[in-house]
C-alpha cells in the first residue's frame, strides 16, 4: 500500500507524538529532540524509544 502526501499531512510529527516544543526555542526542547533521534536512530524497538523519551520529560 502507497501512502500519499495527503495521508502524511494528516499524520502527527515524531516531536509532536514526544510532547517535544520545538518551536519553543528553548535548549532543553532540542535536547530531548536530539536524545530521541539518537534512539530512534538506533538498533533498539520503537517502543523502548518512546518510553526512553517519555521518562527523559
Amino acid at each position: 500500500m502507497e501512502t500519499s502526501l495527503t495521508e502524511l499531512k494528516k499524520s502527527p510529527l515524531y516531536s509532536e507524538e514526544l510532547s517535544i516544543a520545538l518551536a519553543s526555542n528553548d535548549d532543553r526542547e532540542y535536547f530531548k529532540w536530539f536524545l530521541a533521534s539518537v534512539l530512534f536512530g538506533g538498533r533498539i524497538s520503537e517502543t523502548i524509544a518512546t518510553a526512553v523519551c517519555a521518562h527523559a520529560q
